[in-house]
């Protein structure tokens, strides 16, 4: 039986992050409306699976608040993070439309609510309306699109680039100074960033030459101009120069 959460009814909050997913955006307003009123919500709590590799495909999911975590089981037993979804993000769309398993184990990574649709009764749909169904392949091949540059922008190039590019995307400021909280554990933003939890260390240690301090579960950052910058492909941080010691020896300059 897949989704180990609570099931409800629709909330406002709901309605506006669905409105927020492509795949929303390419439905008709009757189609959409008629689709909302057989949909329900379920919450899940951390570390809740909703759906695992493999299983029938009954429902498709949209998330409307929180973090699911992607993952696909690897030869040696572990699992791999293919993509951390949050709000407005579709799940596993093409395995609904197609009336396959899921491709991947879905689990909450923090407290998370997604919208659910009956796969079954989403099919029937799209036969009955071919429109419909080049629409939604449409939106599915945009989802699609989004999760290729999202994983290409993530786990491309050094580990404190990347780490740089997950700060930057948590903040809502283009420069500046901000603040920002880690939106789930650190060893998966680790894993989501395609490195070990030591090397996110070394790449938050590094990225304090702009300013970025990280305690807890939260990041301060000073300037957000240098750090996207620097996301963006510019000069490596620079490493801050300690001040001497109080009477420590200071090599002397030579005269011209």
């Amino acid at each position: 039986m897949q989704g180990g959460g609570r099931v409800g009814a629709l909330g406002v909050a709901d309605f506006d992050a669905l409105r927020a997913a492509a795949l929303w955006r390419a439905l008709p307003p009757l189609e959409a409306q008629s689709m909302l009123a057989e949909a329900a919500a379920e919450a899940l709590a951390p570390g809740e699976t909703l759906f695992r590799e493999r299983e029938p495909s009954h429902y498709l999911y949209v998330v409307v608040a929180g973090w699911m975590k992607l993952t696909r089981a690897r030869p040696d037993g572990g699992a791999l993070v293919i993509d951390m979804a949050s709000r407005g993000q579709t799940l596993a769309e093409t395995a609904a439309f197609a009336g396959r398993p899921y491709p991947a184990t879905a689990q909450a990574a923090t407290a998370a609510r997604v919208a659910r649709f009956d796969a079954h009764a989403l099919r029937a749909r799209l036969a009955a309306r071919p429109g419909l169904a080049l629409a939604l392949l449409d939106a599915s091949a945009e989802a699609l699109d989004d999760l290729m540059r999202r994983i290409e922008e993530l786990r491309a190039g050094a580990s404190p680039q990347r780490v740089a590019r997950f700060l930057a995307s948590l903040a809502p400021l283009r420069e500046g100074a901000a603040q920002v909280a880690l939106p789930y554990e650190k060893t998966l933003i680790a894993a989501g960033l395609g490195m070990q939890p030591e090397s996110l260390s070394r790449a938050f240690a590094q990225l304090r030459a702009f300013g970025v301090r990280v305690k807890g579960g939260e990041a301060l950052i000073d300037d957000l101009a240098a750090l996207r910058a620097y996301a963006s492909g510019g000069d490596r941080p620079a490493a801050r120069r300690r001040p001497a010691r109080p009477g420590a020896l200071v090599p002397a300059q030579r005269s011209p």
